[in-house]
């Protein structure tokens, strides 16, 4: 394993916000590794295959040329800390080399995945992310069914209903928790992304083009199938997701995606110490940033997702913000992008929010936690019976986010679920609770061997 101690800066991530803070400091003269787990550069929001001309319309996927950026890519930070100033990062590349790494500056840009509810059927083969379908179209040209239903809440299920529809899909349905209505509330936002207004207005062309309908105030309650999902239970929901009753009705399908928003992915941030707070307006554990996004840890900045889910924009400037602010640069003129696309952002949070009715979709039967097969029963048993009142004891007694995910997926909803059964809202210190992981990715135990014998 070879060691580095660099002055160079690091950047951990390789999406909008990662790319922005990159091809910043490079332009300065600046020297920076970007460490990125994708195979390619643009992250989620960007990711694209290889024969893509995605490239040559933004400059920062181009960056990784940059003689002054090491870009070290399908490369995962397994464990990391941080001492007198430097924080060390232990990185596994390619699943097969290892490297450690010390810097003095690091901006964490790890963004965020796809958020999920739990439901009767959720875990049929077939029930996808809107993510990961969107995923396998962009990254792989790769489809994941014939007839499918995209559900959820936020802008984010457009795309990926045109991504689907452009591809030759029949998309079934497209389920909306929210309402138009609620932006009536919110038109002052839109003046300040005119953008995201046209193309609204496209997708909603190519939609009614497709003939697809779109059912606002609805969720996706359950799937039903036999090996895997064939069918799909759509309800009407009231503002705070509780369901209509006789409203339920059954639509066919090979294939659901479905998306409730974004989680942010802080296992790096909150292993090296950095103070974390749960955000105000969709319950989500974030990364806690100055207005010139530095941590509470001197010397690491935190850009995009991972400081409150703001979508592309808001995190590109976030993460020239982060630079500007290392590089002792002129930082006014982005404070004040930054401020008009948070008030977008926080539009958005406020209309496609999760409201904790989801808590009674499911029945006895349905699993919470996926990899330790802990359902809503086993939960519930835990809390009636046994006292348990908080996550710790919910985790120690039915291992719900002790599984090979360590609560990436279930995290939010089980600590959610536990708080509103013990008759209290979620603390910080539950989130926190799945937040922390000493190994931060998945690796071979060989390597944590290795480590030991060290």
């Amino acid at each position: 394993m070879s060691t580095i101690s660099t002055e160079q800066i690091v950047v951990v991530g390789g999406g909008p916000a990662g790319l922005a803070a990159a091809t910043s400091l490079v332009r300065t003269g600046a020297r920076v590794i970007l460490i990125d787990a994708g195979e390619r550069p643009g992250g989620q929001y960007w990711r694209h295959h290889a024969e893509s001309s995605l490239a040559a319309k933004h400059e920062e996927l181009r960056i990784i040329a940059h003689p002054n950026v090491e870009y070290l890519a399908k490369t995962n930070v397994w464990a990391a800390t941080y001492r007198d100033g430097v924080s060390t990062l232990h990185l596994l590349i390619d699943g097969k080399v290892e490297r450690e790494i010390r810097t003095r500056t690091l901006i964490l840009a790890t963004g965020a995945y796809d958020r999920s509810l739990p439901f009767p059927g959720w875990d049929l083969p077939g029930v996808m992310t809107a993510g990961g379908v969107q995923a396998l179209l962009k990254g792989q040209k790769s489809l994941v069914g014939k007839e499918i239903v995209v559900a959820g809440t936020g802008p984010f299920l457009l795309p990926v209903a045109i991504g689907l529809i452009m591809a030759g899909v029949q998309v079934k349905a497209i389920v909306e928790a929210s309402r138009p209505t609620a932006w009536f509330t919110k038109l002052g936002a839109l003046t300040h992304n005119d953008g995201k207004l046209k193309d609204f207005i496209t997708f909603q062309k190519i939609i009614f083009g497709a003939k697809v309908k779109i059912h606002y105030g609805s969720a996706i309650v359950a799937a039903q199938g036999s090996s895997c999902v064939e069918q799909v239970t759509l309800a009407k929901i009231d503002r705070k997701f509780v369901i209509k009753p006789g409203s339920d009705r059954q639509i066919t399908c090979d294939a659901l995606a479905v998306g409730w928003g974004f989680t942010p992915d802080l296992s790096l941030a909150v292993a090296l110490g950095c103070a974390s707070r749960i955000d105000p307006r969709d319950g989500s554990l974030v990364i806690d940033v100055d207005e010139h996004q530095e941590t509470s840890v001197p010397g690491i900045y935190a850009a995009g997702e991972i400081t409150g889910i703001g979508g592309s924009a808001l995190a590109l400037t976030e993460g020239r913000l982060a630079a500007a602010n290392i590089l002792k640069a002129q930082t006014e003129d982005l404070l004040r992008l930054r401020g008009k696309q948070q008030i977008f952002a926080n539009a958005l949070l406020d209309i496609y929010g999760v409201k904790n009715g989801w808590t009674t979709w499911q029945d006895e039967a349905t699993v919470l936690c996926r990899c330790e097969e802990v359902s809503v029963g086993d939960l519930r048993k835990a809390i009636v019976e046994l006292g348990v009142s908080d996550l710790r004891g919910a985790k120690l007694l039915t291992r719900a986010g002790m599984g090979m995910c360590q609560g990436r997926v279930c995290g939010q909803f089980v600590a959610e679920f536990v708080a509103k059964e013990s008759g209290r809202q979620v603390a910080l210190k539950d989130l926190q609770g799945f937040a922390k992981r000493p190994v931060i990715t998945p690796i071979p135990l060989g390597l944590l061997a290795k480590g030991a014998e060290r």
